[in-house]
């Protein structure tokens, strides 16, 4: 399998920085999408390889402050590093832009 890859849709456009990245490969980004209050992003994350993962999320050029959250979208627990994610299971990442 590939990661998902962002093309720009001018081929001639020079290539941008992912706005995220998660790793390592047994975790993988389902989802990214503007909160509904449109103050952070959220992320979902899978642990798609039938295995536990820590995963890591990284914001190139940024450090946004990222909490535990659900389908509410509110801010629960800090993240302070990397996030446990049993084999299977999902977690969503609220991060405040």
């Amino acid at each position: 399998s590939r990661p998902l890859e962002a093309l720009p849709a001018d081929r001639a456009a020079p290539p941008s920085e992912p706005l995220v990245r998660v790793e390592p490969a047994g975790a993988v980004a389902l989802g990214l999408k503007p909160s509904d209050d449109g103050k952070a992003w959220i992320l979902r994350i899978c642990a798609a390889g039938g295995k536990d993962v820590a995963a890591t999320v990284t914001w190139p050029g940024r450090s946004p402050r990222m909490t535990r959250s659900d389908t509410s979208e509110r801010p629960g627990g800090p993240i302070d590093g990397p996030i446990a994610i049993p084999a299977w299971g999902l977690v969503t990442v609220r991060a405040e832009r």
